[in-house]
This record gives C-alpha cells, structure tokens and sequence, in this order.
C-alpha cells in the first residue's frame, strides 16, 4: 500500500514517521519513531526505533535499532543455477508466474532469504547484500560494496566483495565498553550525553545506565496491510529480541 496523507499524520500521533508516497505491504514490525523517506519501500519488515530507511524494495529485513540505511539497497536472493535453465521462463517469483503454457508441476522460486541487521549500524549507498547474512552491531559497509559474507560488530567493510577494512574505534577496549552498555536497547531522546565525543558520550551513558536507565526501546507496533483496502492493522507489540 502507498502511505496517504491522512495515514502518514494518524502514524505520526504514534510516533511512526511514514511520509506520503513510501509503501508498505506485508506483515512486520515497526520501532518507535523509525522513519521512511517518501521513496522507501518496505515488505515484510521488522524495523528498529529510531532507525532510518531511505531505499525502494527491501523484503524480509530485520533491522536492530539506531540504524542508517541510505537509498539503493539491494538483496540478493538465491537462483537454483543447478538446474537445466535458469531461464525465468520456468520459475515462479512473487507470486508471478513467468511460465511456459505446457510447464507441469510446482514451479520453484527464487529464494530470498531474510538479513539479519544488528543496532547501529549504517549502510552506504548502492550497496548489495547477499541474502541470509548478518551484519553485527556497529558495522558500517562503505558505498557500492557487494556483501556475500557475515559482517562483524564494530567493522568497517568495504569493496567487491566487501572486505574487512579496520575496525569502527582503533580503541579496542572502547569498543568492548560501548558493546558491553548495550547503549543502543535504550531511549535517549532529551538526554544530555554530548554525542560529538565517544569518551564522553560512552561515560555518561555508563554512569547513566548504573544509576537511572532511560526507558527500554521494546515497544512498537506490529503491522499488517490489507492491500484490498489500501490499510494497514497496527497493534502494540514489543520488540523480538531486548
């Protein structure tokens, strides 16, 4: 379904920034206050809260919290080339069926399998992910880059194929601080804790966490969209992992 005007501002009371002209068809789950651009496309999505997503045709994604998806994104699903032909003559895909009129028997489908996003995590431009794949927390893939393996927390990869090129922080125990606060399960909106330097940033929410932890990011809403009438079902619903 394409989001309206009158949807868009009904989402927004909950606190779900969907602007007219995204689309959304499917059955997922959307974070507190993530948020689509007007070209996004999402299908049978699980979104984290506060994460941002800007691309046009992403299926069967799982995206953890506090991530950054910029616009042609692409996934890869799995074409049976073991066949004779691997013609779309004789495969079935969406629910479309591209076949010969003598085809017997059930058509197989190209496989998309789902990839798993942790939190923080930002993805460039024009990149492409292999299906199946989990991309750790902290990660970040440079622009252009072609996925086909598993990305490490805190590691920055890049190229085609994307290869590991250093970690996200030279700090190694840095690293193992902000991993080990699990920072980003929370809500900090209208905290003070000085975002532009990642000492200070990651001692205030240390201290933060010890004496008074913001309040859980493990509420949303689960959705389903009923195509027929261009509606989408919302119901409270809590995250799938904390």
């Amino acid at each position: 379904m394409i989001i309206t005007t009158q949807i868009s501002a009904q989402l927004r009371k909950l606190g779900l920034a969907l602007p007219p002209g995204a689309q959304i068809t499917g059955q997922g789950y959307l974070g507190y206050h993530c948020f689509l651009t007007h070209e996004a496309a999402l299908d049978s999505c699980s979104i984290g809260s506060y994460s941002g997503v800007r691309t046009k045709d992403v299926r069967f994604l799982k995206l953890g919290n506090y991530c950054a998806i910029a616009d042609e994104l692409k996934f890869v699903g799995e074409h049976d080339y073991q066949r004779i032909t691997t013609s779309i003559c004789t495969i079935a895909t969406e629910g479309r069926h591209w076949l010969f009129s003598n085809f017997q028997g059930q058509a197989p489908y190209i496989n998309f399998r789902a990839i798993n996003i942790g939190h923080d995590v930002w993805i460039g431009t024009r990149v492409t992910i292999k299906g199946g794949l989990n991309i750790g927390d902290g990660a970040v893939i440079g622009a252009g880059s072609v996925v086909t393996h598993d990305v490490e927390p805190y590691t920055i990869v890049a190229g085609c194929p994307a290869r590991p090129l250093k970690r996200r922080f030279a700090d190694e125990q840095l690293i193992a601080r902000i991993h080990k606060s699990k920072w980003f399960l929370y809500d900090w909106d209208g905290i003070d804790v000085q975002w532009g330097d990642v000492y200070k940033t990651i001692d205030i929410m240390e201290e933060r966490l010890a004496t008074n932890p913001p309040q859980l990011l493990n509420h949303g809403f689960s959705y389903k969209v009923d195509e027929a009438a261009n509606s989408i079902q919302l119901r409270p619903a809590q995250t799938v992992e904390s």
